[in-house]
């Protein structure tokens, strides 16, 4: 029979490690963000990206914060506080498509100032493909009054490398965009592992 004063003490000795981590928590610098998960377990976010964790993380916990991470990067906070290089980018990038087995079509709004306005996961398709509409783009582009773009879709099937229509659709939106001012920074391409950047390879 389990002994109730032992599970107290137990209790006890957790609250007390839990309110010291706490503390050594409070002094990291730049500190982003603090939350507790659904094991009872706290983290915080500095401002380089580390989480930091107050004790066990189950995988219900890895999951809930994976969704929240998503919905949180998608809504202008958290990951997008730091997308200040191309790698910044490109690590987000791969973060919200790892997950999907299906082509999906991704537009990151910037401002004049190269500043994020919006991400928007605009088109979804099969695994090897996806049909892109540039009316809509050209519509999101104007309604958010953006500069520059950067466009990125993921490759299921492993190879980063873009495809002929991956290249012609890119050049065409490219000179589209131009007609209204608005610039194409970049298209990247995520397949596993490895990001392709139009721009690092010549192609923009």
């Amino acid at each position: 029979m389990p002994d109730s004063n032992n599970k107290e003490v137990i209790h006890s000795s957790y609250d007390s490690r839990k309110l010291q981590l706490q503390e050594m928590s409070d002094d990291i610098e730049g500190i982003v963000k603090r939350d507790q998960l659904l094991s009872g377990t706290t983290y915080t976010l500095d401002k380089y990206g580390n989480y930091i964790f107050s004790g066990q993380v189950h995988k219900n916990d890895i999951y809930k914060l994976s969704v929240q991470l998503e919905q949180e990067a998608l809504t202008g906070d958290c990951w997008l506080r730091i997308l200040n290089t191309t790698k910044d980018i490109k690590d987000y990038i791969q973060f919200i498509l790892a997950a999907y087995d299906k082509e999906v079509f991704v537009v990151i709004f910037l401002d004049r100032y190269s500043k994020l306005i919006e991400v928007k996961k605009i088109f979804f398709g099969t695994e090897n493909r996806v049909s892109i509409k540039y009316k809509t783009i050209i519509k999101n582009a104007i309604n958010l009054d953006a500069s520059s773009l950067i466009f990125a879709h993921n490759h299921p099937l492993g190879n980063c490398r873009p495809s002929q229509a991956d290249k012609e659709i890119t050049k065409e939106l490219s000179l589209l965009l131009a007609t209204i001012d608005v610039y194409l920074q970049d298209h990247l391409i995520v397949a596993d592992s490895k990001v392709y950047s139009f721009k690092e390879s010549g192609l923009l």
